[in-house]
């Protein structure tokens, strides 16, 4: 192994592609130019060799630097390292610096993951840190990249990544996204604003059974927030829920019709002409089990209700329907 001090040209130094950081802060990478400029290289940039060619292990952000310094060479130390030692001595280092930005230091964990062949357990060991810790951290990287740049770039926390990681949908993920930067809301904000996204589960009529286990119930997320009060019993998978919803709506509407009765939905009895008002207060008054008596009465009775028949009234809710779906019986 060579290991003494010795310069060489800026020209000669290849950048190695194991580098986790991604981002270089400007004005950080200015001043440190500026220092370059004044007093020099003060600490060696460490270098392997690779098929005849010095590539950077650590050192890069004093390498640009020196280069924006218009330094033409740098002093460096050599070290015989394999392809892996390389990249862990480099993504180690990289991850021991403050400055790192949360997306940097996920994508260094799961490349040593990847590459190095640690587990998340064996990596918090090795870095010094939780393996809660290294979980979340790699949690955001399963964001749209738009967010993952305002992560970076300290738009956005990872405490507000934590938020919008517990909603499943993409596209909703990115809505809330976007509320939180242009209303500028707090952590603390952002979360309970999950509850108008998120759907009450404890009254639904559908198996619930999936539901127990799923990381998008509020309460099996305890790991992605330091505390959750507000959020249990809470479907964040509004997609799955109102799927869900519909294929009971459908069950039940199969039933009935299979029974010879017109089957109707709240919205499309108001399109009908009836206030979704007296629906509402239909379906809280009369509430009946299935073909009682009392349903059998009124219908033959002939009470007029809705045009074009008779019906069973499905009530309905913006979310989905809720448990033991009520009927309106005319």
């Amino acid at each position: 192994m060579i290991s003494n001090v010795r310069e060489i040209s800026l020209k000669e130094i290849k950048l190695s592609g194991f580098n986790p950081r991604k981002h270089f802060d400007e004005q950080k990478m200015q001043e440190l130019a500026n220092s370059i400029k004044e007093k020099g290289v003060i600490e060696p940039l460490i270098l392997r060799v690779v098929e005849g060619k010095y590539k950077v292990v650590c050192g890069e952000r004093r390498l640009k630097a020196s280069q924006m310094a218009g330094l033409e060479a740098v002093p460096i130390i050599v070290k015989a390292l394999t392809d892996v030692q390389a990249m862990e001595f480099q993504i180690i280092e990289n991850l021991q610096r403050e400055d790192l930005n949360p997306i940097d230091e996920a994508l260094g964990y799961k490349a040593m993951i990847e590459k190095c062949g640690y587990t998340q357990t064996e990596l918090a060991l090795k870095v010094g840190k939780k393996q809660g810790y290294i979980a979340n951290r790699l949690r955001l990287l399963k964001l749209n990249k738009d967010i993952q740049e305002a992560i970076s770039r300290e738009i956005l926390s990872p405490g507000h990544a934590m938020v919008i990681l517990r909603l499943k949908d993409k596209n909703i993920q990115g809505d809330l996204f976007k509320e939180i930067v242009t209303r500028k809301w707090s952590v603390r904000k952002a979360e309970n604003e999950l509850r108008d996204l998120g759907r009450e589960l404890k009254n639904v009529p559908f198996d619930r059974t999936e539901c127990k286990t799923c990381l998008f119930k509020g309460d099996n997320q305890e790991g992605l927030v330091d505390k959750d009060t507000n959020l249990k019993g809470m479907c964040l998978n509004p997609g799955c829920f109102l799927k869900k919803a519909q294929a009971y709506i459908s069950k039940k509407t199969a039933e009935l019709q299979k029974k010879l009765f017109k089957v109707i939905t709240e919205e499309k009895l108001a399109k009908k002409g009836v206030s979704r008002y007296n629906v509402k207060h239909l379906s809280e008054s009369w509430v009946r089990k299935e073909l009682g008596a009392n349903y059998k009465k009124k219908c033959q009775a002939g009470i007029p209700f809705c045009p074009g028949g008779h019906y069973y009234v499905i009530r309905t809710h913006d979310y989905g329907p809720q448990k033991g779906i009520q009927y309106i019986e005319e």
